[in-house]
């Protein structure tokens, strides 16, 4: 988004909570292209310095046609609530366990699960962004 921004001089900061929460639930059938183009036109779109899920989406019905099942929408919350667990506590798996209020045996399980390596969030290898997109 920061090379867009900067071509088209906008002084975007970020996505709104919805417009993020759209993303997630997009199918992307062509993937990254799909996004960097959908991210590019948001960017062209934008009236403010914080583009909005209307112009990621205008005019789209872009919400999937069928839910996931139960087991898959389960399953994508789980790794995503370990992945950010392990963002906010840098890969600390006991301080983890305390702010999911789950034993540390339970996270680990879950780490196991879904091949996630702790050591990736250690050292700010993989981390929040709280940074302007775009100045």
């Amino acid at each position: 988004m920061t090379g867009f921004c900067k071509v088209l001089k906008k002084d975007i900061i970020g996505f709104t909570p919805a417009a993020i929460q759209r993303m997630l639930v997009y199918d992307w059938p062509d993937n990254v292209r799909e996004l960097q183009n959908k991210v590019e036109h948001a960017v062209i779109m934008a009236n403010k310095n914080v583009i909005a899920t209307d112009d990621i989406f205008a005019g789209a019905n872009t919400l999937k046609s069928t839910f996931n099942s139960y087991k898959d929408a389960k399953e994508r919350f789980e790794r995503e609530y370990i992945e950010n667990l392990l963002k906010i506590t840098k890969g600390n798996v006991s301080s983890a366990s305390k702010m999911a209020k789950r034993y540390r045996a339970d996270i680990y399980k879950l780490i196991k699960k879904y091949h996630i390596d702790p050591e990736n969030y250690k050292n700010g290898l993989i981390t929040v962004n709280t940074e302007k997109v775009c100045s």
